[in-house]
């Protein structure tokens, strides 16, 4: 907490010392009330994802108890991690430039598509070999102790691939300064969801997630149609830029299964040897596949992986997408 506070104070005042702008005595009512309505609303939509975001531990800590928690928990964290790692850093960096393609929905639209591209490339390859290597994975990181938490992190895993992406719906919502409609959309969906945890409580953490899982899935299409009317941007381009990635995975899936299906019934692998395997052949088969549906995309990352996060913020986008080049317009 003092490091973070420190970090809190020392960030403001370079902010103000390097930036050119400076405070003035002038005052608008109506430029007050505007503020504090986008920040009211904003706000609000926080406390109600927080406590969305938290209701299934707080049901399964007091329900089913401290041991299922720990493993509920754990495969829950994991399932987070791309959205935190990826999408909400990514989000840091991408919320200011969005925000200066108010004026300008098919320039927004473009960035926003090649944004979800970005970050599909990672978790989705990312997530599905952790479902397909769960056993593995759980047995190197944590030990046999943890078995349970197996049946639910294979349940979890591919709703993180999903969120890591409907994630980013609300800097649409932000940049166009919705917040009214991103804190009716969150009270609509928290309540949802949190009526999914406890109906799927009956059925232990495996319900849980299981009920977190189908809730995720009944809210894809509203989620990403909401947003995408306030930038006037077509259902349809979303699934076209995820698309080659989508196609990558699957095969990726399907290669790693197999092998593992093979190799697994014919002889008994260690975990830590098995993944030694896995993973680099399924992720020889994913580059592979992207070399071949989309090199652009592929270029992009690998631009991104040497510059850091800041080539991605300054990346220009152009007025148009070549055919068959969607993922990366």
């Amino acid at each position: 907490m003092p490091g973070g506070l420190t970090t809190a104070i020392v960030s403001s005042i370079l902010f103000v010392a390097l930036s050119p702008w400076r405070p003035t005595l002038s005052f608008s009512s109506r430029r007050i009330g505007s503020i504090l309505g986008f920040g009211l609303n904003l706000s609000g939509f926080n406390i109600v994802n927080y406590f969305s975001r938290n209701a299934d531990n707080l049901l399964v800590g007091k329900y089913l108890g401290a041991s299922p928690l720990g493993y509920y928990g754990f495969a829950y964290n994991l399932m987070l991690y791309p959205v935190q790692a990826i999408t909400w850093t990514l989000g840091r960096v991408l919320l200011p430039a969005f925000s200066q393609m108010q004026g300008d929905c098919d320039r927004f639209g473009r960035a926003y598509l090649r944004a979800c591209a970005g970050i599909a490339f990672v978790t989705f390859p990312l997530m599905a070999g952790v479902t397909l290597l769960t056993p593995e994975f759980i047995a190197v990181l944590l030990g046999p102790k943890w078995k349970p938490v197996v049946p639910v992190l294979r349940i979890l895993a591919p709703v993180g691939m999903v969120q890591s992406v409907v994630a980013t719906t609300g800097h649409i919502y932000i940049a166009m300064g919705k917040t009214d409609a991103l804190f009716k959309w969150g009270l609509a969906a928290s309540a949802i969801t949190v009526a999914g945890f406890v109906v799927g409580l009956h059925w232990g953490i495996l319900g849980v997630a299981s009920a977190y899982a189908i809730v995720s899935l009944l809210l894809l299409f509203p989620v990403f149609w909401i947003p995408f009317q306030i930038i006037r941007l077509p259902m349809r381009n979303l699934w076209i830029a995820l698309w080659p990635i989508i196609q990558a995975t699957v095969a990726m899936a399907a290669a790693v299964g197999g092998l593992r299906w093979l190799v697994l019934r014919s002889t008994h692998l260690p975990a830590a040897l098995a993944l030694l395997v896995f993973v680099p052949f399924g992720a020889a088969v994913y580059f592979a596949m992207m070399y071949w549906r989309n090199r652009p995309l592929l270029a992009d990352f690998v631009t991104i992986a040497r510059s850091g996060l800041g080539v991605f913020a300054r990346v220009r986008f152009p007025s148009a997408s070549a055919p068959g080049r969607a993922a990366a317009p």
